[in-house]
């Protein structure tokens, strides 16, 4: 199966420019970002690299023509188990293979990893089973999608929160760790 590093633009600007390592006055490196409320009205724009698959175990691969173009990675060998026609992803296409895949669960092995991944049962693609049954069968709580969610600081900490969030096998207790290729210093002791 070939593998794609998705590409897209990130706006390079004086406050973001220590994070994305560009310099927003270096015409060679910029590029015009598009026009789209989300870019701020930035003049500069770098390109930006991940892996094609999201934390929900999809491959993905954003629409050409109004993003940039992939670039093949590699290959990896994967088991085809099967097809649902009727599966959404979270990009909204409809039907696809279902693939079993040998790689990790959550955050990366190594230095080498750049981002997290994750993965669901069959029967969940299959739609054989609900989110909430697949939780509990196959947590990633890795995933921001898999967090409980609080409304304040001080509903997150309360007897009750914690209760629905045991009960909905969420994770609601989380441990900042600074593996972020990209960002570092955002964790803080205490």
């Amino acid at each position: 199966t070939p593998l794609l590093t998705v590409r897209y633009l990130l706006p390079c600007t004086a406050a973001s420019a220590h994070v994305l390592k560009c310099n927003p006055k270096d015409k060679e490196e910029c590029r015009v970002c598009p026009a789209e409320p989300a870019f701020g009205g930035a003049a500069c724009c770098v390109v930006s690299e991940r892996d094609s698959s999201t934390m929900g175990g999809e491959f993905f691969r954003l629409p050409s023509g109004s993003h940039l173009e992939p670039v093949l990675e590699g290959a990896h060998a994967m088991a085809l188990v099967g097809y649902s026609d009727v599966f959404r992803s979270q990009q909204g296409f409809v039907g696809g293979y279902i693939v079993k895949n040998s790689w990790w669960d959550g955050l990366p092995p190594g230095p080498g990893w750049k981002q997290a991944r994750g993965s669901h049962s069959v029967a969940f693609f299959m739609q054989q089973v609900s989110p909430a049954d697949e939780a509990a069968v196959c947590p990633n709580a890795h995933s921001p999608q898999s967090w409980y969610p609080c409304g304040s600081v001080r509903a997150c900490r309360s007897n009750k929160t914690a209760a629905f969030a045991r009960a909905a096998n969420q994770p609601l207790h989380l441990t900042c760790l600074d593996a972020s290729p990209f960002l570092r210093g955002l964790c803080r002791k205490g």
